[in-house]
């Protein structure tokens, strides 16, 4: 239909609240017990939720809170 990419995960949050980590290649996510973290490369990724602006992640940062959340699908905003 010619959405882009961000688009059809912005449609998907509507629908749905649930954190998604856009990986960007040569990048993963690394846990160890209760910590999260972004790792690779400088591109980094891209973390979409519910009700925010897409941000931009770098390599190194602390995705521990995406591991507290309850996520639940099919529940419109």
């Amino acid at each position: 239909m010619g959405e882009t990419r961000a688009e059809r995960l912005e449609q998907f949050l509507e629908e749905n609240d649930v954190p998604v980590v856009g990986l960007r290649e040569g990048t993963w996510l690394r846990r160890d017990a209760d910590r999260l973290t972004l790792d690779g490369i400088a591109a980094g990724a891209v973390l979409f939720q519910r009700g925010a602006d897409p941000a931009e992640l770098t390599p190194g940062t602390d995705l521990s809170t995406l591991l507290n959340g309850r996520p639940r699908f099919d529940a419109p905003a």
